[in-house]
């Protein structure tokens, strides 16, 4: 696979499906999910705010209903990041170029190249998408 844009949606298909079995998943009752009951651990005692542990906010994260919007805004950003083939063979990226003045960013741009980052141990993961850390 030397696509990014396929390799990017292929690791949210699989993220996706992952969040909705989640979601599906028949716990015994509601608000029994990992999620729920971390949400419930930061609750007001006394008047305040408990403050969630590190580990309690990490079962937040994984709520289905938020990783679901987070692949929605991912794949949002992969369709404003089309490449551009013009007719020099030049393959540039739509958004992040501005032809008019001169201005071509090789594409996969940065921002694509950003999005790959936390699938790098993926065995498709190619280092050409890699990015230098500083």
């Amino acid at each position: 696979m030397d696509d990014l844009i396929e390799f990017l949606n292929a690791r949210y298909a699989d993220e996706e499906r992952i969040a909705n079995a989640a979601a599906a998943f028949p716990y015994d009752f509601p608000g029994d999910s990992p999620w729920e009951r971390a949400r419930a651990t930061a609750n007001i005692i006394n008047g305040k705010l408990r403050a969630m542990a590190p580990h309690e906010m990490v079962a937040v994260f994984a709520d289905p209903a938020r990783v679901l919007a987070d692949i929605a805004a991912k794949r949002a950003i992969l369709a404003r990041h089309d490449a551009v083939d013009d007719s020099l063979h030049y393959v540039y990226c739509a958004w992040c170029s501005t032809p008019s003045a001169g201005a071509y960013q090789p594409w996969p741009c940065p921002d694509l190249r950003d999005l790959a980052q936390p699938y790098a141990s993926h065995p498709d993961f190619l280092e050409q998408w890699r990015v230098a850390v500083s």
